[in-house]
């Protein structure tokens, strides 16, 4: 895997390390945590690099069942990156968001999901999320899932094992233009 050399190359970059979470890794090797902690802790590094570090490490302990420990490493990277957030001058708008939901839940009538009822199509054809780590496919999957008539499948490894078959069987032949 890519992330796995870029940190053999790099261990320092809190950044591929969050990348490398994000895809499932499990934070099994204590001394690569031990530095992502020292990261976190290290007031010398950049915000982005505590931050990278912080949400690394959460991620990793969070995918190694080890909740514990996760929680108190995302709460503090929580309150990192919403404190230099505030000081940059991003503060989030409440008045703003409560009138997005209000201006939500008037669209959200009986009249205005009678007119859209007919929208989309009654294929039984599976929907592939496919995109690049932390890019919001959880989300979007998350979204369609909640959909009476949708099955969310999760993240599944098919498409790889689909390419690496295909790879390895078409492996030494020309391409065709």
């Amino acid at each position: 895997m890519c992330f796995n050399r870029a940190i053999e190359l790099d261990p320092d970059q809190p950044e591929i390390c969050r990348s490398l979470a994000a895809t499932g890794q499990r934070g099994s090797d204590e001394a690569h945590l031990q530095l992502l902690r020292a990261v976190l802790k290290n007031r010398e590094r950049s915000v982005s690099d505590r931050v990278s570090a912080g949400f690394a490490l959460g991620t990793l302990l969070d995918n190694a069942e080890r909740y514990g420990e996760a929680f108190p490493s995302f709460a503090e990277t929580n309150t990192l990156y919403r404190r230099q957030r505030a000081e940059d001058g991003e503060r989030l708008d409440t008045e703003a968001l409560h009138r997005q939901m209000d201006d939500l839940i008037q669209l959200a009538t009986p009249a205005f999901f009678s007119i859209t009822a007919s929208w989309g199509t009654a294929s039984q054809r599976p929907v592939f999320i496919v995109a690049m780590p932390r890019s919001g496919t959880s989300l979007v999957e998350q979204i369609a899932a909640s959909h009476s008539r949708v099955v969310g499948a999760g993240e599944l490894n098919a498409i790889g094992e689909i390419w690496d078959r295909l790879s390895v069987h078409n492996r030494g032949r020309p391409l065709e233009k």
